[in-house]
């Protein structure tokens, strides 16, 4: 369970970032975050695994406080940046992977069994000694999520997580969203493109100005989402419906198809 009450937060010298933000995502939660730029969407993430901390407001993770040493949000959550690169350290899949978990505390003893087990969750299994350069983009966002989940983190913060996806990654992301909500991980996901994961959400907040525009079940939420910057999925702007993003994408190109 993810807990926003009232939080600001202003970054050194710059604007405000978050002015009042009231947020509440039940556990086992798929959310999408969307907004435009300087929405307030990455400041969230960071605020609820610890990165950051708000300067008014109360923010709680499964009941207990997001930032300071030992903390719920610091022990619980796994976040994965929008540029993999920035968390990716080692020279091969292996390499990173144990790297991580010895950053993390993992037990030397069952280190390696635990980074392997982490690589075949993800597809990795084979791409074990693949020098980490060699790595198409989906793989390294594959294996950033293995690397911020060894230490079997229950809720999963992923900034952008479509960047720079072609369709089969895209494919490939929307599979391990619906593998980890299987699992029963929380799982809190931002985005500027809510069509390809739409249909998946369990929660839509639409965040504009440092504020939440609106949240909650997608249906009730969408008819907000161009207040906030974001454009509504084509099955909503045609139909009123969310639909299937991967059938939807093999659907015939229509003449008119998602003009509003």
């Amino acid at each position: 369970m993810i807990l926003f009450e009232d939080v600001h937060l202003r970054y050194p010298g710059g604007a405000l970032a978050l002015r009042g933000l009231n947020l509440h995502i039940p556990k086992g939660t798929l959310a999408i975050m969307a907004g435009s730029n300087g929405s307030g969407k990455s400041t969230a993430l960071f605020l609820t695994c610890g990165l950051l901390r708000p300067d008014l407001g109360r923010i709680a993770v499964n009941g207990g406080p997001a930032s300071g040493p030992g903390s719920e949000g610091r022990r619980s959550c796994a976040l994965v940046f929008q540029d993999p690169g920035v968390q990716i350290l080692g020279g091969t899949v292996g390499e990173d992977l144990i790297l991580g978990g010895r950053g993390a505390g993992l037990p030397s003893a069952s280190l390696e069994m635990r980074a392997r087990a982490a690589a075949a969750r993800f597809g990795l299994a084979k791409a074990w000694e693949t020098p980490v350069h060699a790595l198409s983009g989906g793989e390294r966002k594959r294996l950033a999520i293995a690397g911020a989940l060894l230490g079997d983190q229950r809720i999963l913060l992923m900034d952008e997580p479509l960047s720079g996806l072609d369709y089969p990654g895209i494919l490939e992301m929307r599979t391990i969203l619906r593998d980890q909500r299987t699992a029963g991980l929380t799982q809190v996901v931002t985005g500027h493109d809510i069509e390809p994961l739409i249909d998946l959400a369990d929660v839509l907040v639409l965040l504009s100005n440092g504020r939440v525009l609106e949240a909650g079940e997608p249906a009730r939420v969408l008819d907000r989402a161009l207040e906030a910057g974001v454009r509504p999925p084509c099955s909503w702007i045609q139909e009123r419906k969310i639909r299937d993003w991967s059938e939807k994408a093999l659907d015939p190109v229509k003449e008119g198809d998602c003009n509003s």
